[in-house]
């Protein structure tokens, strides 16, 4: 399985990898567009990169938004995707009387699985790990264990994104710590 077949908006449908290049595309326009030439190189001089590079970043950062709604909890609220996971072995029925906030799945799994497999500082982790997981202002609910197969399914998305936002970095950008 893959990101284009998990929902991450049902009317219409929208798939996680569609929505989640969307979402970066969109970034890199505002950045583009909105933010000063001055604001640009200052985003790039905290991140130590070039402008370009920035650019990247931002991209690849905003389209792991939704991440977190690569996980069974999430996905098994429609129908017919939970027959389709029921046939792949990938239902988890565990009972969790608060609801499941996607965006605290993402900022757990990308910080203290995904990035921190990649070695990437522990600052830098916890911020972006922060920015993305604020994205609904704080909404209430519970962060599930992601079991190995569904955190197998993220770290293939977070792959694909970086291949397609940041296709030349070695590393992703850490906050400069001056």
């Amino acid at each position: 399985m893959n990101s284009s077949q998990f929902w991450a908006k049902t009317e219409p449908f929208q798939s996680v990898r569609t929505h989640a290049l969307v979402s970066g595309c969109a970034a890199q326009c505002l950045f583009d567009n909105l933010l000063s030439p001055g604001s640009r190189t200052l985003l790039g001089s905290y991140l130590a990169v070039s402008e370009k590079k920035t650019r990247s970043f931002l991209g690849y950062l905003v389209s792991l938004h939704d991440l977190g709604k690569i996980e069974s909890h999430f996905q098994e609220r429609d129908e017919n995707t939970r027959r389709m996971l029921a046939g792949e072995g990938l239902l988890v029925r565990s009972v969790i009387n608060e609801t499941v906030r996607h965006e605290r799945v993402t900022a757990a799994s990308l910080q203290n699985v995904i990035w921190y497999e990649k070695k990437m500082d522990n600052r830098s982790s916890r911020l972006y790990a922060a920015v993305l997981g604020a994205h609904h202002q704080g909404k209430q609910g519970t962060t599930p264990n992601v079991p190995p197969p569904w955190m197998e399914l993220q770290k293939q998305f977070e792959a694909e994104m970086r291949m397609v936002f940041l296709p030349e970095a070695e590393i992703i950008p850490t906050i400069d710590g001056s």
